[in-house]
């Protein structure tokens, strides 16, 4: 195999990759569909560990609370919509966020202590 037909593979390989149909998200977005229970995140400057989770059609529902509050955390994704929408729920109030109004931090404060040991 020649240079010049070695890389002519490799570029209509990358091309088909490339124009394959595949889902399409930014990091923000993928990283609230990875969350578990266990994670902690910071809306609207208050602190909040995800307790459960739980998928109805195409919704995510996290369920969330901290030692003064809950709420529910909404991720819906429809066809008609391009980008992933977050909705925060707290009692009968339901307003959208935007992905980068959700701080993630990954686990309990513990487990990091404890990896770090």
């Amino acid at each position: 195999m020649t240079y010049f037909s070695w890389l002519r593979t490799v570029l209509d390989r990358y091309h088909h990759w490339w124009m394959a149909d595949r889902v399409r998200i930014s990091p923000r977005e993928g990283a609230l569909w990875r969350l578990h229970p266990g994670c902690l995140l910071t809306i609207d400057g208050n602190d909040f560990e995800v307790c459960t989770n739980r998928r109805v059609q195409k919704t995510v529902e996290f369920h969330c609370k901290n030692e003064d509050a809950e709420g529910m955390l909404l991720l819906k994704s429809t066809p008609q919509a391009p980008f992933l929408k977050v909705f925060w729920m707290t009692g009968n109030c339901q307003r959208e966020l935007a992905p980068a109004d959700v701080q993630i931090w990954w686990t309990k404060p513990e487990v990091i202590h404890q990896l770090h040991r």
